[in-house]
C-alpha cells in the first residue's frame, strides 16, 4: 500500500506535533521526569536511552495526573491559540494511544499489516520515519510498540521492541501481563466494546441492588436457580414495559436461562457477590463464611475456621468476599484473622 500524498502531509505534520510534545516535555523534564522514576521505572535511574525513549512515550501518551489529565491535554491547554484545529484534533486522537504485542503479517510499501495478541485485530501500521522506519520489519516476526491513530492508519509511537517467530508462546505471557497493567487502554479497537459490556455491568448492578438490597444476597442452594431466574426476568421484563406493543411482540418466547453446577445446587448456603469490579460471583457455604466476620466469637467453632481457610486457600477465589467483610466489618475482620493466624 502507497500512501497517498494527503497522508504524506499528514504524516509531516504529526512528525512535528510529536516533536512538539517531546520538547515540551524536556522543558519540563524536572517536574516530570521524577514520576517516571517511580511510576514507570520504580528506580532512580535510567540506564538506556531507548528506554528512557519509551519511558517519555509513555508518559505523553498513557500517564494521568490526578484531575485525569494527561500531558497532552496539558499541552493543548497552553497552546490552544497557536494550534490549528486539525492539530488539536491529531493531539485529541493520540490520547487513546495503545501498547500491543503484535504479529507482523504482512511487509508492504509504506504499511505494514500488524495482528495484536491482545484485542485479536489487525492494523494497517505505518512510521513518520517513511520506508526506513518499516525497514527491519519481517513477515512472522513479532514486535511490542505502541500505536497512535493518524486518519484511517496507525503510526508507531516510541522504540520498536522486535522477537523472533518462535518467540509466540513467551509474548502470549507478556500480553497478559500488558492487559493488567494498561487495561482498558491495552485492548485496542475492543476498547469501545469493552466500555459498552462496562455500561451494561454497571446497569445490571444497580438492577441487582435494587432488586436484593444489597450487592451481597446469600440464598440456599436448592433455591439459586429459582432466585437467579425471577430477578432475571423482573429486569427482563422491566425493560420490556419500555417497548412498544409490536416491539414487545418479538420478544414475547423469549425465554432467559440460567444454568447451575451440582456444587452450587448442593450447597447449604451460596452467597451472591455483585461487584462493580469483578461483576457476578457465586460462593458456596457462604453463610458459614460471612458469620464470623459478623460475630467474631464464631472463629472458635472448627466448622466455620475450616470454611474460611478453604475460602483463603482456594486457587478459584479471589481476594474478593475477604475484601468485602473487611470493608463491611473491619474491627472484626482484624479479630478474625488475628484468631486464624494466632496472634
Amino acid at each position: 500500500m502507497a500512501l497517498s500524498k494527503e497522508m504524506q502531509e499528514r504524516i509531516k505534520l504529526a512528525v512535528c506535533l510529536k516533536k512538539s510534545l517531546v520538547e515540551y516535555y524536556r522543558q519540563r523534564e524536572k517536574m516530570f521526569k521524577p514520576i517516571l522514576l517511580s511510576k514507570y521505572f520504580k528506580s532512580k535511574k535510567i540506564k538506556e536511552e531507548s528506554k528512557e525513549n519509551n519511558a517519555i512515550d509513555w508518559f505523553i501518551h498513557y500517564y494521568r495526573f490526578r484531575d485525569g489529565d494527561s500531558m497532552i491535554d496539558l499541552f493543548i491547554k497552553e497552546n490552544r491559540n497557536r494550534l490549528l484545529p486539525l492539530e488539536i484534533a491529531v493531539l485529541e486522537g493520540w490520547k487513546k494511544s495503545f501498547i500491543g504485542i503484535f504479529e507482523v503479517k504482512a511487509v508492504n510499501e509504506d504499511t505494514v499489516r500488524l495482528y495484536n495478541l491482545i484485542d485479536e485485530a489487525e492494523y494497517t501500521v505505518t512510521s513518520n520515519m517513511g520506508r526506513q522506519g518499516l525497514k527491519g520489519f519481517r513477515s512472522g516476526e513479532f514486535v511490542i510498540t505502541r500505536l497512535v491513530l493518524l486518519d484511517n492508519l496507525y503510526l508507531l509511537s516510541g522504540v520498536t521492541l522486535r522477537y523472533p517467530s518462535d518467540a509466540r508462546t513467551v509474548l502470549e505471557e507478556e500480553a497478559l501481563k500488558i492487559v493488567k497493567s494498561h487495561f482498558p487502554a491495552s485492548l485496542g479497537k475492543k476498547q469501545e466494546k469493552w466500555a459498552k459490556a462496562w455500561k451494561i455491568q454497571k446497569e445490571l448492578r444497580k438492577k441487582f441492588i435494587a432488586y436484593f438490597g444489597d450487592e451481597i444476597t446469600v440464598v440456599p442452594g436448592r433455591n439459586l436457580q429459582k432466585t437467579i431466574q425471577r430477578f432475571l426476568t423482573h429486569c427482563n421484563e422491566k425493560e420490556k414495559s419500555k417497548l412498544s406493543e409490536s416491539e414487545k411482540a418479538k420478544y414475547a418466547s423469549l425465554e432467559l436461562n440460567f444454568q447451575m453446577t451440582d456444587e452450587l445446587i448442593e450447597a447449604d448456603t451460596v452467597g451472591v457477590i455483585f461487584d462493580i469490579r469483578e461483576g457476578f460471583n457465586l460462593y458456596t457455604n457462604f453463610k458459614l463464611f460471612m458469620e464470623p466476620f459478623q460475630n467474631p466469637v464464631l472463629i472458635k467453632d472448627e466448622e466455620y475456621k475450616e470454611t474460611i481457610l478453604g475460602y483463603l486457600w482456594s486457587g478459584s477465589i479471589s481476594p474478593l468476599p475477604f475484601n468485602k467483610m473487611v470493608e463491611r466489618y473491619p474491627e472484626n475482620a482484624r479479630k478474625v484473622f488475628a484468631s486464624l493466624l494466632n496472634f
